[in-house]
């Protein structure tokens, strides 16, 4: 799971509790800002208002929340909001320890849709069926890292109500939720 620190500052007990349920965390910056021009131009051009400085005060800020709440440090990954990044923006990243970790193209859940009559919008089950599809000869899911988040605007429909029957259904299919140490280093 990737937190902002944002999220460790409104959510402690929550935070305590994925690390006990043995989940790895990782870094998805202080408070979720755009990293690239994306938005507005559809290039992964630096924002203007990102630096060196900015994005590694964002990462160790809430390295250091983490590690003030925990007493452990983050695992040394991080995933960039809204998934703008660019070379420039993940060799920052590096030179203070922290490697991007993206979902695998296909694998976005848009779960940040919360409208139905949003283009893109898909329901949960939609999800469960576009994943288990990837099932197929050219083996999309081995490997794959799904997109969801923890929490969304959407009321209706949640995409957590469907994660349990996913998972039941890719080991029933001879698949294994690894995590992110486990896929990279395996």
């Amino acid at each position: 799971m990737f937190i902002t620190g944002q999220f460790i500052e409104r959510y402690p007990g929550l935070v305590l509790q994925i690390l006990a349920d043995g989940h790895e965390i990782g870094n998805h910056t202080y408070n979720h800002p755009h990293l690239t021009t994306y938005d507005s131009t559809r290039q992964h051009q630096t924002a203007p208002t990102v630096t060196r400085e900015f994005l590694q005060r964002q990462l160790l800020k809430t390295d250091s929340l983490f590690t003030a709440l925990t007493g452990e440090k983050l695992k040394p990954y991080w995933r960039a909001p809204f998934g703008e990044f660019n070379p420039e923006i993940l060799g920052w990243a590096a030179e203070i320890g922290f490697m991007h970790v993206c979902w695998s193209k296909g694998f976005d859940t848009r779960d940040w849709i919360a409208n139905p009559e949003t283009p893109g919008y898909q329901s949960p089950r939609e999800v469960h069926e576009k994943i288990l599809d990837k099932d197929n000869e050219n083996n999309e899911l081995s490997g794959a890292i799904v997109l969801m988040h923890l929490g969304t605007e959407r009321q209706e429909a949640p995409m957590y109500d469907m994660l349990s029957a996913l998972i039941d259904d890719l080991q029933n299919r001879g698949y294994e939720a690894v995590s992110i140490t486990k896929l990279l280093n395996p």
